[in-house]
């Protein structure tokens, strides 16, 4: 047969397929099957290639253009655009919009590397890459928090960060907490916590409590502190799968991406795996 869409898996997933006879050795037909290599990608309708011009179709990752060629991956069109962009499913819709106009509307819902969520809107580069675009971003706020590097300056708050005119970067969100200033500065005056703090959320979304620390520059939990914990409590509390998604709970982000930083879920592979904070220093 010709494509057939919409079948589905036990597990209720989505597929589309050809239906072929199934023969035996002597060719006697024995039933139908399912033909994968003969399905015809689904097209996306009104939308085309911004590189090329050929037609854009419908991929197990998204969408992609039907001039890509696998066996000649490096000579022919590779642009794409991911289905699910930092936790946002990217519908038809949205696609087509990004394609035919280089720019959504504001989109709601994206979510951090440190788990905090945020709006923004997408665009289309000249390139073919999406990126985030912040039309509307926030002016940092003064705060009593001496930097610790110069110690000549006070932070000021970002959208994403404390920082200070010398350089000094960290991120005031870690696991989905917001770090207080009262919090930062015990940080910055004794390295640690006296207290834990409640709410982090794990890579697998389950809430935890723990302590932080801060050295060089960064923070991170402090699952030995001082509590009452044994040694083999605390090696076993570090091994918690809970805890994978948090190893050394950094928050200084490596170089943040810019405007032109291509908004894939490529990306946020390491979402929450430690405190980074995500996208750029807007």
């Amino acid at each position: 047969t010709s494509t057939i869409r919409g079948f589905k898996s036990k597990a209720g997933k989505k597929f589309d397929a050809c239906v072929a006879f199934s023969r035996d050795e002597s060719g006697k037909v024995t039933g139908l099957k399912f033909d994968f290599e003969n399905v015809e990608q689904q097209k996306l309708k009104d939308a085309v290639c911004p590189l090329c011009g050929g037609e854009i179709v419908k991929t197990s990752f998204g969408y992609g253009c039907a001039n890509y060629n696998r066996e000649d991956a490096e000579h022919s069109c590779r642009f794409s655009i991911n289905n699910n962009i930092a936790g946002v499913k990217i519908s038809d819709a949205v696609a087509k919009k990004l394609l035919s106009e280089k720019k959504t509307e504001k989109l709601e819902g994206f979510l951090a590397k440190s788990g905090a969520k945020f709006n923004a809107a997408l665009k289309l580069t000249d390139d073919g890459q999406v990126v985030f675009d912040f039309p509307d971003r926030p002016a940092p706020t003064e705060t009593n928090l001496a930097c610790p590097r110069c110690s000549a300056h006070k932070l000021k708050k970002s959208q994403w960060y404390y920082e200070c005119e010398c350089g000094f970067k960290i991120g005031h969100t870690v696991a989905q907490v917001l770090i207080s200033e009262e919090t930062m500065q015990e940080l910055f005056a004794s390295g640690k916590t006296k207290e834990k703090i409640s709410g982090f959320v794990s890579k697998a979304g389950k809430s935890f409590d723990a302590y932080l620390k801060y050295t060089d520059e960064k923070i991170q939990f402090d699952f030995e502190h001082s509590d009452g914990t044994s040694s083999d409590q605390s090696a076993q509390a570090q091994s918690m799968p809970w805890l994978d998604a948090a190893p050394g709970a950094e928050s200084t982000p490596p170089a943040p991406p810019q405007d032109t930083e291509p908004a894939s879920d490529e990306y946020w592979a390491s979402l929450m795996a430690g405190a980074e904070m995500a996208l750029t220093d807007e």
